[in-house]
């Protein structure tokens, strides 16, 4: 893994995953990565089993935190789906540990992000009634 994919990886929060490949628009402020979940971190997303055999790769399109001067990020992930045998040889999505599971299309990090950021809001509207 090269430097620069390592430091995106840690600055985003991102685990389990490897960098295929990024692209950038400048003029937009926007950063595309292209991830491919590791095979040998594979975990079902119902019982955390490993999952031994890969069916499929599913393509996911993930919305992530801002990132240094690029105010939108976002991640296309091949995620596995493989055989379960706990869960009775079913295939399953393998879980993807760093997306919010009540907002799936969207990162923790993002989440956090945009929970401060209503925090902030609420309190300058407080700040504002007050005289």
């Amino acid at each position: 893994m090269e430097l620069h994919d390592d430091l995106i990886l840690k600055s985003l929060g991102l685990q389990g995953i490897k960098i295929e490949y990024w692209a950038t628009c400048d003029e937009e402020l926007k950063l595309v990565l292209y991830a491919r979940q590791n095979r040998n971190e594979a975990v079902c997303n119902v019982c955390a089993n490993s999952i031994t055999h890969v069916h499929e790769w599913k393509l996911r399109k993930i919305r992530a935190a801002p990132l240094g001067a690029y105010e939108e990020v976002w991640i296309y992930l091949k995620q596995l789906r493989g055989n379960c045998h706990i869960c009775g040889d079913r295939v399953r999505s393998s879980k993807v540990a760093f997306t919010h599971p009540h907002f799936k299309n969207m990162t923790y990090s993002l989440c956090e992000k945009a929970g401060r950021l209503m925090e902030e809001l609420l309190l300058r509207a407080i700040n504002s009634l007050q005289y």
